[in-house]
């Protein structure tokens, strides 16, 4: 049970690491923001 919350944990800091790059490019990027 301990290594699945490890995989959860693990998956949940990955997801927080890729939002913040997406959010660090579309402020870096304008045309990529308008696509969105």
């Amino acid at each position: 049970m301990s290594f699945l919350i490890f995989i959860s944990s693990i998956a949940l800091v990955e997801c927080i690491i890729v939002m913040s790059l997406c959010k660090a490019a579309s402020k870096e990027t304008p045309i990529y923001n308008n696509k969105i």
